[in-house]
């Protein structure tokens, strides 16, 4: 069983997936396993098959810690929050002790998943830590920190949680938080289903902040 299970959302961006999927080779930590949660616009999977031979190819190895799983909704399928129906789908296949998400467009600094989960390691009482981001600010080339990040997760009554100051990529927890809440809501508003997912786990614990930026949203 691995240490950390990353799930990393893509949708149709294979130059910025092989990014994403490069930060977390590129770990101190080896101890882990990605899920490439695939979403496309194509009517049938060649695409994706495409874009699978593409990652495996930039990086000249099929590495088997690499698992992909295809959307099953067809492209104009409203019906579910996406998001977080692929979050589900790619969460059945990670076997990891903790849970992990990155965005295509997001990048992991190569020290993250080794402090997350100590840190979670040496606490045994803590079950969802986050840490800091630095944001790049594409149209720019230059880190910024102007920009709010793109999700704000609810703050609960007593205060607790990261409020706005982080999203979903910043977040690591426990594979049995994910199983106590249900995992994410599919049935969310567009574009919510991180923060009704994230609020669901903020009513049963508190967030725990790392002191480490752990990761670079590209925007």
């Amino acid at each position: 069983m691995p240490k950390v299970s990353v799930i990393i959302n893509t949708f149709n961006r294979p130059y910025m997936l092989k990014q994403a999927v490069a930060s977390v080779l590129a770990q101190t930590l080896d101890d882990w396993q990605i899920v490439v949660a695939v979403d496309h616009t194509e009517k049938d999977v060649s695409m994706s098959w495409e874009l699978r031979r593409n990652i495996l190819d930039a990086f000249e190895i099929e590495d088997e810690r690499i698992l992909y799983d295809y959307t099953d909704l067809t492209p104009g399928d409203q019906s579910l929050n996406r998001f977080a129906h692929n979050i589900n789908r790619a969460f059945r296949l990670c076997t990891g002790e903790y849970i992990s998400y990155l965005c295509d467009d997001d990048l992991f600094l190569p020290w993250r998943l080794s402090v997350f989960s100590r840190v979670l390691d040496e606490n045994s009482d803590f079950q969802v830590v986050y840490g800091k981001q630095m944001v790049w600010d594409i149209p720019t080339q230059r880190f910024t920190e102007e920009r709010p990040a793109r999700v704000h997760i609810p703050q609960t009554a007593d205060g607790s949680g990261p409020v706005g100051r982080v999203n979903h990529n910043s977040i690591m927890h426990r594979r049995e938080c994910f199983e106590a809440v249900g995992g994410w809501v599919e049935n969310a508003p567009a574009r919510l289903g991180d923060a009704y997912f994230f609020a669901r786990l903020n009513q049963r614990w508190p967030f725990i902040p790392v002191d480490c930026v752990g990761e670079i949203m590209r925007m």
